[in-house]
């Protein structure tokens, strides 16, 4: 058991638990990391763009299983 004493779930170990829910949050900045240079090249509407439609997504999103 971690430091952090995470309970286990199913048939997961509770540090297993603590690196899922570490990948899942890593996920975004390796998404963003991965595609660097297409982001580079996006001009500023199309960057405003993205982010009204993130921050949409996020807003609608009512938990798990959402989207």
């Amino acid at each position: 058991m971690s430091q952090r004493e995470t309970p286990d779930l199913s048939h997961l170990s509770g540090r297993e638990v603590e690196k899922v829910a570490e990948a899942i949050g890593a996920g975004p900045l390796r998404s963003l990391l991965a595609n660097k240079d297409a982001i580079a090249a996006l001009n500023v509407d199309d960057v405003n763009k993205l982010a009204e439609l993130a921050a949409a997504s996020r807003a609608n999103c009512g938990g798990i299983g959402c989207g």
